[in-house]
C-alpha cells in the first residue's frame, strides 16, 4: 500500500494535470454515479492525536460518492495556534499520520483556514466535505458559507466515538498515573515540566493512601501521628512568630522609610 502523496509530489501533480476541470460535476451527477471523471472531494482539519473520529470523518468523505479522489488539507502549527490553539503533535507529525490513512488520496500541506475560489480552482475541487456546524473565524460566522452558496458543500456527520479534547481530558484526569509511568520509563522531570518537590509530595501521598486502603488499622495511627505533628508545628510556629518577628507596625514604618 502506497502512502498518499503530498500536493507538490509528482504523482499528485500528474493526477491534477489529467483532470479535465472544464467538465463540471453536479451533485445530481455525483449522487447518481454518472460523473464522467473521478470526483475531487476536499476536506480539511488539524488532525491532532489522530483517532477513530478522524478516520471515520475521512472515510465518510471518501465514500460520499462513487469514484472519489479525496484531497485532505492539514493546517500548519502557525495557523492552528492563531485560530484555535496549541496542538500536541507538530505539523510534520500530523501531515505524516494523515497520509497513512487508507482513505486519503492526497495531502495538502499548510492548508488555508478559509477556502477561496483561487484555492478551489487551483486544486480542481468539485466538492468540499465537512460537518454542517458553522465554523467561525474572525468576523466570518461560517468559513464554509460561500462554498455552501456555490452548491459545492457536502455535509458529513460528526461521530461521538472520541474527540481530541476527550483524549486530552483523559490525560489531564489521570495526570499522576501518566507522569509516574513516564518517569519510570526514564523521562526527566524537566522533560515532563514537573517540579521535583511537587512530584515527591504527590507520589508519596499516593503510596500512603494505597497503604491505608490495604491496612485500615493504620488509618488511626496515621491520623494521630499527623494530628500530633500538626499541633507541635502550630505551637512552634506561634512561638516563633511572636518571639522572633518584629512588631508589624514598626516593620511597616521601617519599610516605608527605605522606599525610594
Amino acid at each position: 500500500m502506497k502512502l498518499a502523496p503530498f500536493t507538490e509530489d509528482e504523482q499528485a501533480l500528474e493526477t491534477l494535470k489529467f483532470c479535465d476541470y472544464s467538465i463540471k460535476i453536479s451533485k445530481e451527477m455525483a449522487i447518481s454515479g454518472t460523473a464522467p471523471r473521478p470526483i475531487r472531494v476536499y476536506t480539511d482539519g488539524i488532525y491532532d492525536l489522530f483517532h477513530p473520529g478522524h478516520a471515520r470523518q475521512l472515510m465518510q468523505a471518501k465514500y460520499l460518492f462513487t469514484n472519489v479522489y479525496l484531497i485532505v488539507g492539514v493546517c500548519s502549527d502557525k495557523k492552528t495556534k492563531e485560530n484555535k490553539g496549541r496542538t500536541v503533535m507538530d505539523e510534520n507529525e500530523r501531515y505524516e499520520v494523515v497520509r497513512h490513512c487508507r482513505h486519503v488520496d492526497e495531502v495538502v500541506l499548510d492548508a488555508p483556514w478559509t477556502l477561496d475560489d483561487e484555492f478551489l480552482n487551483r486544486h480542481k475541487i468539485d466538492f468540499v466535505a465537512h460537518d454542517d456546524a458553522p465554523y467561525a473565524a474572525g468576523s466570518n460566522d461560517d468559513i464554509y458559507a460561500h462554498i455552501k452558496t456555490k452548491g459545492m458543500f457536502v455535509a458529513t456527520q460528526r461521530t461521538d466515538i472520541v474527540s481530541t479534547s476527550d483524549i486530552v481530558a483523559r490525560i489531564v484526569k489521570d495526570y499522576d498515573v501518566y507522569a509516574r509511568r513516564n518517569l519510570a520509563r526514564g523521562y526527566s522531570a524537566e522533560q515532563l515540566n514537573l517540579n521535583l518537590i511537587d512530584v515527591s509530595i504527590r507520589f508519596n501521598l499516593r503510596i500512603i493512601l494505597s497503604a491505608l486502603k490495604c491496612h485500615p488499622f493504620l488509618t488511626l495511627f496515621f491520623f494521630f501521628t499527623s494530628a500530633n505533628k500538626k499541633s507541635k508545628d502550630f505551637v512552634g510556629n506561634f512561638i516563633t512568630y511572636h518571639l522572633e518577628t518584629p512588631n508589624p507596625v514598626e516593620s511597616k514604618v521601617a519599610e516605608e522609610d527605605t522606599k525610594p
